[in-house]
């Protein structure tokens, strides 16, 4: 399947615009391993200052960048363990020199998706699946990675950063009997004496 998916991309790559070969080359470039641990650092920092209902304990929003920079370490590790080639260079738009299984780019980009998904469980974590889709799809159409690499990439990355903020969970309410940890406590109003 991994060089059915490479075939179809290499031969409807070339009657799509140029623009976009050009606009997906730069979008790859940003979304790698590290500018992911880079963005989720920004994310920590913005959403400490939004309203107080969308907050989450300001230790447990560095669950996030952590956990990715976690998956980023196992990828590597997992490169170099599994020493899988990547696609032939004649079809490659991009010079990669390491491994290609798992895609570090898909690994980020879904650490950062779930661990946005787990910690602010809103509507709008949907968002950041799609550019988790976005970054996959880019590395098929660039040719530095096969469809499966992407996919393990994917998984990886979502199960990494699930796994620790699930390790995260449990050290919270061992150090906090009864807390919830990564939620803002509630403040309940006070009734005024009769």
């Amino acid at each position: 399947m991994d060089i059915d998916v490479l075939h179809w991309v290499v031969e409807h790559r070339e009657s799509w615009p140029p623009l976009l070969t050009s606009l997906l080359k730069a979008f790859t470039a940003l979304s790698g391993p590290s500018f992911m641990a880079a963005y989720a650092v920004f994310w920590v920092g913005v959403s400490s200052v939004w309203p107080r209902n969308w907050q989450v304990d300001r230790y447990a929003r560095w669950v996030l960048p952590l956990g990715i920079i976690i998956a980023n370490l196992l990828s590597h590790f997992l490169k170099a363990l599994i020493a899988r080639p990547r696609p032939p260079e004649e079809f490659r738009l991009l010079t990669e020199t390491n491994f290609a299984m798992p895609s570090g780019h898909a690994v980020g980009a879904a650490a950062l998706a779930m661990g946005i998904t787990l910690l602010w469980r809103r509507w709008w974590a949907c968002w950041w699946w799609l550019l988790a889709l976005a970054v996959g799809l880019s590395r098929i159409y660039i040719s530095v990675h096969w469809l499966s690499d992407v996919l393990v990439g994917w998984a990886l990355g979502a199960v990494v950063m699930l796994a620790f903020w699930g390790l995260w969970q449990f050290g919270g309410r061992v150090r906090r009997p009864g807390g919830v940890p990564g939620e803002v406590p509630r403040v309940q109003p006070q009734q005024s004496p009769q």
